[in-house]
């Protein structure tokens, strides 16, 4: 049962106030250091580079080191960006995002969680009356209100103490990993990864990328993922090794979560590399990918699972086991095709380390013998039940296909079954 949200604000709730933000950092720049770096702060491209190489202002500076202290500066900056936000706030478009007010205006508890200050979110509800009605006061919490700021719990922890709620009771959404670190920390029940407007918040680290890929964490689009009803679902995302599955499950407009056989075998401490270790423990990781599954789909509803399933006898063996709790359970069979040239580029794409994001986060990944390409796999999936449905989706990078118009068409006929 979820009795509060708590929501980010900058581009969560609002959209144009981090432009602010950023051109208050550079104006104050502009104020306290010489003319030699007024130039160099004022150019676009420099600007958005500096103000994006850190997470706070101490990070931003470590590449100037021009004209007063550093520390003398973060001293002015934190005793006047306020005032200067307020400043000039009127000369940038700042605008409410429309799924705000229709998702949370039924909700009785909901708050803000933001690393904004209090007089900078102050001056954007000043703009929008109908967002100081939304908020009160004392549900807002910014970084003048905690000793620690994200990844770090405790603004979330002050809500839910203020509120007298446990943590599984909570819906949180944030666009950045900072929050979503503190949400998973906190133990929030069902925790968001924001990406508006085609954005893609790719995870930075291992614990990150685990989060997003054992179910922890479900990726929307809107604000509209707090009140959807999502009665239990689960799609298989099957194919050949680097058909592309990661790929097309990116680009699904459905929220769902994901659970990836790899991510779970990290996550529990069976890092291996080469197929000669996996085998020994095939049977325990199935068992845990069964129960992260059972697990995700009480969070989230809807759950995508990402592993081989190579036969018709594995992708019946994984819904008898769901449905051992959910009877009920209806289930989309997804296999994802791309041809054996494309696989293969793909996968010397992998030996020459250009996929950054598993290599970066230090992820044990396989890169399969070149025989996995022929390997036995049935192709097609025959549905026993009218619970269970299978479509086939042709993934060509010579071609870009729209996966969510088959995939929500099958989910229509299947939740009506």
């Amino acid at each position: 049962m979820i009795r509060a949200r708590i929501l980010d604000f900058d581009d969560t709730v609002v959209d144009g106030s981090e432009a602010v933000k950023q051109a208050a950092f550079f104006e104050c720049i502009r104020r306290f250091w010489d003319s030699s770096l007024i130039e160099w702060a004022w150019d676009g491209i420099r600007q958005d580079l500096l103000y994006n190489s850190g997470s706070n202002t101490r990070k931003r500076l470590e590449t100037l080191s021009e004209g007063k202290t550093k520390e003398a500066f973060i001293d002015f900056y934190n005793k006047n960006k306020e005032t200067v936000f307020v400043e000039i706030i009127n000369q940038y478009p700042i605008t409410v995002f429309d799924d705000v007010i229709r998702n949370l205006r039924t909700q009785e508890r909901k708050g803000i969680f933001t690393d904004s200050s209090r007089g900078q979110i102050a001056a954007v509800l000043n703009r929008f009356p109908e967002l100081r009605e939304l908020f009160h006061q004392d549900n807002i919490i910014t970084q003048d209100d905690v000793w620690k700021r994200k990844p770090d719990p405790e603004g979330l922890q002050k809500l839910l103490a203020q509120w007298s709620i446990s943590p599984e009771e909570v819906q949180y959404i944030d666009d950045g990993w900072g929050g979503i670190q503190a949400a998973v920390r906190a133990r929030i029940g069902q925790i968001f990864l924001l990406e508006r407007q085609g954005t893609e918040r790719k995870p930075k680290n291992l614990d990150q990328a685990t989060w997003l890929r054992t179910g922890q964490i479900m990726k929307a689009r809107t604000l509209d993922v707090l009140n959807q009803t999502r009665q239990p679902f689960v799609m298989i995302l099957r194919g050949r090794q680097y058909a592309g599955k990661g790929f097309v499950w990116n680009r699904l407009g459905i929220p769902f979560a994901m659970i990836n056989k790899d991510y779970i075998a990290e996550m529990h401490g069976m890092q291996r590399r080469n197929n000669t270790e996996y085998e020994p423990i095939r049977d325990r990781l199935y068992e845990l990918f069964t129960e992260s599954t059972l697990a995700s789909i009480e969070r989230y509803g809807y759950v995508c699972l990402d592993a081989p399933f190579t036969s018709q006898k594995d992708v019946d063996k994984m819904i008898g086991k769901l449905r051992a709790k959910y009877p009920q359970l209806r289930v989309l069979v997804a296999t994802v095709e791309s041809s054996q040239e494309e696989r293969q580029s793909r996968m010397a794409q992998w030996r020459q380390e250009e996929f950054p994001e598993v290599v970066s986060i230090g992820m044990q990944h396989i890169v399969p013998p070149n025989d996995a390409f022929e390997s036995e796999f049935d192709d097609t999936i025959e549905p026993h039940d009218n619970r269970v449905g299978s479509i086939i989706l042709q993934n060509s990078r010579d071609k870009v296909q729209n996966f969510n118009e088959p995939i929500q068409h099958a989910m229509e006929r299947l939740l009506a079954a």
